[in-house]
């Protein structure tokens, strides 16, 4: 209920009066060589008081994921108040239409750590495996089904798949250091600041931040020094590094609902939320000296594959416990952390195959084609 208050008090930044955000305020876009179109500003005004659509620049969405000015920040942590408001209180208007947040307090309170050593040891039988283009292909349900998807696009997968009254569960690539990634302090936005946007994921990230800090759960010893001194020359930065995921493990996060459409949408308000079985948020090495906000990782092939080993264990079993009948997996890692894709693809297909052949109907890899390949 604290986290809860606290969460709320930040939403409240984004609620004047009967307007989530003052209009002035939101659109305030960047100085472009153009004047912004005004009938477009007047769309994107309409939208945001109706569905909550941010506002378009230079005719897309892009700047979600690629802008870093001033204006950009603030309005991705606008979207953010207004997203932890809805959490909070329940529910949200579309278009002067109340809608239910049903299952908020049933994902808080179900989310729960999962390690390596919680994973059953027997090895299930294979299956075979068919390869499709679309949803509409492959109708043996004797067969696990393995669909290819393009980059960025796991939300919508998962969300389709729910829709199609499917038993969904979604893998995030979540930071283990900094809850949320950039969702509060209105950083671009990768996966897990989308989830975070689009889902109640956060308030379930928040709790299992409490549930880290009950268990101990304690950071790997090896933490690069030199990546240690640089990141005591940010302010701001807390140097103890404290992690809320274990290395070996995830948080599993059960009843997640999909609100708001997507970030190549402008993450408007849906009509009719999405329930997940799960969303399972898994913390990949970090190879990015240039991130600031987790530790450098100095791997040997063997202990990097041993380690993706383990924590793909552990993201299979929270989906199999999750009762999932469907996977959808994202190249988790492979941007920003600089984890290789080729790798991250194999290793989980292997893990998949030995141990969880026969828990799934179908598993949507979503990514560079090395990865899904």
């Amino acid at each position: 209920r604290e986290h809860l208050s606290a969460l709320s008090a930040e939403a409240l930044l984004a609620d004047r009066a009967e307007s989530p955000v003052a209009a002035n305020d939101l659109f305030e876009l960047e100085a472009a060589e153009e004047e912004p179109n005004p009938e477009e500003l007047a769309a994107s005004l309409e939208d945001w008081n109706s569905i909550g659509r941010l506002p378009l620049q230079a005719g897309t969405f892009d700047w979600l994921r690629k802008s870093n000015g001033p204006e950009d920040r603030a309005m991705r942590r606008r979207v953010a108040c207004q997203t932890m408001k809805a959490c909070h209180e329940g529910g949200y208007f579309v278009q002067g239409q109340e809608i239910v947040l049903k299952h908020v307090q049933a994902a808080v309170q179900g989310t729960c750590i999962l390690r390596t050593r919680d994973v059953s040891s027997a090895v299930r039988g294979r299956c075979r495996w068919l390869l499709c283009g679309s949803l509409q292909k492959g109708s043996n349900n004797a067969e696990t089904r393995w669909f290819q998807h393009a980059p960025g696009t796991a939300p919508q997968v998962a969300v389709e798949c729910a829709q199609a009254g499917k038993r969904v569960a979604l893998v995030n690539a979540a930071s283990a250091y900094h809850l949320g990634g950039g969702f509060r302090s209105g950083g671009r936005h990768a996966l897990e600041e989308a989830l975070c946007t689009q889902t109640t994921l956060f308030q379930c990230l928040v709790a299992a931040k409490d549930k880290a800090q009950e268990q101990g759960l304690q950071p790997p010893a090896r933490v690069s020094e030199r990546h240690h001194e640089l990141v005591e020359e940010e302010e701001g930065l807390d140097t103890a590094w404290q992690c809320h995921i274990p290395e070996d493990g995830v948080v599993l996060s059960p009843h997640v609902e999909v609100f708001r459409g997507g970030t190549f949408d402008g993450y408007p308000f849906l009509a009719a939320p999405a329930k997940l079985s799960a969303v399972v948020s898994v913390a990949m090495p970090n190879f990015n000296l240039g991130v600031r906000d987790a530790p450098l990782d100095h791997l040997s092939q063997a202990d990097y594959e041993a380690m993706l080993t383990r924590k793909f264990s552990a993201v299979l079993e929270a989906c199999r416990r999750a009762e999932a009948e469907v996977v959808v997996m994202p190249d988790v890692g492979c941007g920003v952390y600089r984890n290789d894709p080729l790798t991250v693809g194999r290793i989980f297909g292997s893990v998949l195959l030995s141990r969880f052949a026969e828990d799934f109907r179908e598993v949507h890899l979503v990514g560079q084609h090395c990865f899904t390949c």
